[in-house]
């Protein structure tokens, strides 16, 4: 299946009628047996669990860096990035400079510069025309769209033409994540999605069963949708991941959510048919704040599926960003990324980023003004 992610922004444009088709571009290959470069070939290095890896900035920029999407956009086959910086009120877009500078900082355009509150911004072609636009969300209820210029001038502010588009009615704030698929093979789009809570109606109608990780059933090509749960861990659901966790050949979903006593991960393995599943949860690791993301990839390449986690309110002495190594017993083993470094991250998204053939960290943090920044992962 060809999942194409965006986040809750994905949400808004459904809402307001753009074809769901085009929300985001194709996810780059991260599969480690895919990965080529300098690396390739060479034997992976034990990870040492306690050792924060290298961070490198790819755009400190002014306050509040927060969503991120990767996408190729000037067509070079490496990885750009984009982000929005809620207090700053920027939407940047940073391309991926030649290789052997990937520490940094790469060449960046600010593609808005007073667009506060911004939360999210993704990679999306909109009006198909060859060139990368971005999609942008506010907490102001609008979302906003930067049509992207030729490729020799992404780096031009003034070639990026923005289109606002104001949303109300029934429009949930707290969708969290977007994945869009043929879920059921019928030929049309589905929508997968987390929501952090409720529904509140116009009516004062409160919908509590569309709470957690779910999705959406399209009919008639959008005239109507049959809501199917995934599943509720109480709390606020977060970011979840589409993967094909116990390698049988059907994606099933990892999601994250913030608990009353804590963080919850859980695998829910995807029965066979997108109505049956199974949870099982996954032990939370220690010494973390408040669980943001979850990805799972094969940071160690051992051949198995590791997890990457991001989280906020990582205080004093708590980790931001951490992996959990996977053991043969069905056991984790707690990876250190970041240190405490940083106290709000935001997403995280597996790329190997300096093309030595293991899967790097990208990521943002809003509070302690890191930026876009990647962690290098030191198994080569």
């Amino acid at each position: 299946m060809d999942w194409r992610l965006a986040r809750w922004v994905a949400a808004v444009i459904v809402a307001v009628a753009l074809p769901v088709g085009v929300l985001a571009a194709p996810k780059l290959a991260v599969a480690a047996a895919e990965q080529t470069g300098t690396g390739r070939g060479v034997a992976a290095a034990a990870i040492e669990p306690d050792i924060p890896w290298a961070m490198h900035t790819i755009t400190s920029g002014p306050r509040g860096a927060d969503g991120t999407d990767l996408a190729d956009v000037n067509g070079d086959g490496l990885a750009d990035v984009t982000s929005g910086w809620e207090e700053g009120g920027l939407v940047t877009v940073s391309l991926h400079p030649e290789r052997g500078a990937e520490a940094g900082p790469w060449p960046t355009v600010d593609v808005a510069t007073r667009l506060y509150g911004v939360e999210d911004a993704v990679f999306a072609d909109v009006d198909q025309d060859g060139h990368m636009d971005v999609v942008t969300a506010c907490e102001c209820r609008k979302v906003v769209i930067y049509f992207g210029p030729e490729r020799s001038r992404i780096l031009d502010p003034a070639a990026w033409t923005p289109v606002t588009i104001s949303v109300s009615g029934p429009v949930p704030q707290r969708w969290i994540k977007v994945a869009v698929a043929d879920i059921d093979g019928d030929q049309d789009t589905d929508v997968l999605l987390s929501d952090k809570t409720s529904m509140r109606f116009p009516d004062g109608t409160i919908r509590y069963d569309l709470r957690g990780t779910r999705w959406l059933e399209n009919h008639d090509q959008g005239a109507s949708w049959t809501s199917h749960p995934i599943g509720f861990a109480s709390g606020e659901h977060q970011f979840f991941d589409v993967v094909d966790f116990d390698r049988d050949g059907t994606d099933d979903v990892v999601d994250a959510a913030t608990v009353r006593d804590g963080n919850a991960i859980t695998f829910r393995r995807n029965l066979g048919d997108w109505l049956g599943w199974e949870p099982t949860s996954i032990q939370v690791p220690a010494g973390v704040g408040q669980i943001q993301d979850v990805q799972a990839a094969d940071v160690d390449l051992d051949g198995d599926l590791d997890l990457a986690l991001s989280f906020s309110h990582a205080d004093g002495d708590l980790s931001g960003v951490v992996w959990l190594e996977a053991g043969p017993d069905g056991t984790w083993t707690r990876g250190e990324v970041s240190g405490p470094a940083g106290t709000k991250y935001d997403n995280v998204s597996l790329e190997d980023v300096d093309a030595d053939g293991d899967l790097d960290v990208m990521t943002s943090e809003e509070i302690e003004q890191l930026g876009v920044v990647w962690y290098e992962n030191p198994a080569r």
